[in-house]
């Protein structure tokens, strides 16, 4: 159906082309200005190093503040969907709560007006195109450079040289377009006009899929009279509708609580749209006054369109702050999913092209994905503790069989169901990534290895687990002291997880490490005296001995994954014991990551 649309839409731009020239720089000049939206948010994106989501990230503990934080960076960036990806990634991660997530976008959409400034004040009174060129030749210079921030800053001005360089063609080809074709003969009046012109904003919005070109090609036309001020009116309610159709397609992809705030964003816009067309007559009372008291000249209808662009926009967020909560409690009764299959809770594929963003993102499911595994794992041997952190080691064994869980299925459709779509995003986020960050990705992806690797011994250790841990058998106590000394473990690391990441849960591990090493000591000895004592046959020891080294393998990827995800990232400042060398060594591809950094060192000294 896709395909179809794109197809017509082409084939409609040609015929139009073929008509007129003057229609065809009208469309040239929404498409530079198109690119020039797009340089300018992949510029802050590499710009801010991270600045940009550092500081949304500290400044919406409060709703009022998140509003305020959504219109700052909206006003600078001039763009309202990566405002919106940054507060989606964190909402994913829960680094910001929804409400507040709702507070940047009301923000945002006071924001986004300041496009509507931009071109109504310096792209109509000013000959723009002077500027435009001399920006876009700095711009193409620093984007040769290989510092992220300079490349980042020549985006920034080749989107500014676009920008403004697309509003000059719209308004030439406006003002020439006149001459074979006058839509003012299109004007309507009153609440039929300004229904009719809503409906035509917002599918404009839709086809353009930015409703910052949409309110630039008002306004261009508006300047040269090609459009009513009461339309033009109209056509900025439109695309304001417009934009959250984009925002609820953009999070189809994402995860439930994007598509919540597609949804808040939706509600939003629409009732906002609603206000402005109920009492459109009211808000331009104000506008007039406003623009008497700003001493704005009658006749300057575009800088008038600013205003009441602004206006609106300010009423609704006013109007429906108060209700935010109740909007959140309803928000999270929708989109809870039902399939069987185990959803990422973090994942989310707008993020891809920011790597500081990303990089968390993935960090966040990873835990996610050790906290399914650890479930799977006590599922596997019939171990139901309520918390881990509360039950005791003698409390723990139960040996009535799970029926419904399935190891294969459970693992085909949620371990590695999930595992899969982490790897997947870390793939395409690995070719919008630097080289530090690519490493860290290594250790993300590998941390996923360890956890898959669990899985495999656990698969083999329950074989004979379950045959040998029940009744009189005379194994049945190693096995049991097999899985206390393994629940003891994943406990010591539930209170690892809790600490901040730093270089005191690297201590915490070894001491983890060395406990582990006397039970196993320990148990070395009773497998020992069983065998001497000939109280198991030779294929009992073989197995117990083969069960030992699955669960030894089990300890030690549980002691890496914890190194890798919960202790300082930077290796050069820790100083690693024998114990912990000796294991990450063990794996062939940390060994690899260790020896290539190492070698990067002796390279650069």
């Amino acid at each position: 159906m896709k395909n179809y649309l794109l197809l017509l839409s082409l084939v409609v731009l040609s015929y139009m082309f073929y008509l007129s020239q003057d229609f065809t720089t009208v469309v040239a000049g929404v498409a530079i200005f198109m690119i020039g939206m797009h340089f300018l948010e992949e510029g802050f994106k590499l710009f801010s190093g991270g600045t940009l989501e550092r500081v949304l990230k500290k400044t919406t503990d409060k709703l009022y503040k998140a509003i305020l934080s959504g219109f700052v960076s909206t006003s600078i960036v001039q763009s309202s969907s990566l405002i919106s990806i940054i507060t989606i990634s964190f909402l994913s991660v829960g680094l910001i709560e929804l409400s507040n997530a709702i507070g940047i976008i009301f923000g945002a959409n006071i924001g986004t007006t300041a496009t509507s400034w931009l071109v109504a004040y310096f792209g109509i009174k000013i000959k723009i195109s002077t500027y435009a060129l001399p920006l876009i030749a700095f711009g193409i210079i620093l984007r040769f450079s290989k510092q992220n921030s300079y490349k980042g800053f020549g985006n920034i001005l080749l989107g500014l040289g676009f920008i403004f360089l697309g509003i000059s063609y719209m308004k030439e080809g406006f003002e020439t377009l006149k001459a074979s074709i006058d839509l003012a003969e299109l004007t309507m009046t009153g609440y039929k006009g300004v229904l009719v012109y809503l409906l035509v904003g917002m599918v404009a919005t839709v086809i353009i899929q930015s409703s910052s070109a949409t309110m630039a090609i008002v306004i261009t036309a508006l300047a040269t009279n090609q459009i009513s001020y009461e339309n033009a009116l109209a056509l900025a309610i439109g695309a304001n509708i417009g934009t959250t159709v984009t925002a609820v397609l953009a999070s189809i992809s994402s995860n439930k609580n994007g598509r919540r705030l597609a949804m808040a964003h939706f509600v939003f816009n629409f009732i906002t749209a609603f206000i402005a067309i109920a009492f459109i007559y009211q808000f331009v009372i104000l506008v007039e006054y406003l623009s008497v008291f700003f001493q704005v000249a009658d006749d300057n209808y575009v800088i008038k369109l600013a205003i009441f662009h602004t206006i609106f926009n300010f009423v609704g967020v006013i109007m429906l702050s108060p209700f935010v909560p109740f909007l959140v409690r309803w928000l999270e009764t929708l989109f809870m999913d039902k399939d069987e299959r185990l959803k990422p809770k973090y994942l989310n594929p707008n993020s891809i092209s920011l790597p500081e963003v990303s990089q968390k993102i993935v960090s966040k499911e990873i835990e996610h994905l050790y906290d399914e595994v650890i479930i799977f794992v006590f599922r596997a041997f019939s171990l139901k503790p309520k918390s881990l952190k509360d039950t005791k080691k003698d409390n723990l064994i139960e040996h009535k069989k799970d029926k419904d869980f399935d190891f294969e299925d459970k693992y085909t459709n949620q371990i590695k169901s999930l595992s899969g779509e982490i790897l997947n995003f870390i793939l395409k986020a690995q070719t919008h990534a630097d080289e530090n960050s690519k490493k860290i990705f290594d250790k993300e992806r590998l941390s996923i290895e360890y956890l898959l690797s669990i899985i495999k011994d656990v698969k083999h250790l329950k074989k004979n687990m379950n045959e040998y841990s029940s009744g009189h058998n005379p194994l049945q106590t190693e096995y049991e002291r097999i899985l206390k000394q393994l629940f003891g473990t994943l406990k010591e690391i539930e209170y690892l997880k809790d600490d901040a990441l730093n270089a005191q849960n690297l201590s915490k591990l070894e001491i983890i490490k060395l406990n582990f090493d006397k039970h196993n000591d320990f148990a070395n000895r009773k497998i020992n005296e069983l065998i001497q004592n000939q109280k198991v046959d030779t294929f009992m020891s073989i197995s117990l001995m083969n069960d030992s080294n699955y669960h030894r393998s089990i300890i030690k990827h549980l002691l890496l994954i914890s190194f890798l995800m919960w202790v300082d990232d930077d290796l050069k400042e820790l100083k690693l014991s024998d114990e912990i060398l000796d294991m990450l060594n063990s794996t062939t591809r940390y060994k690899r990551m260790n020896d290539e950094k190492a070698t990067e060192t002796s390279g650069e000294n």
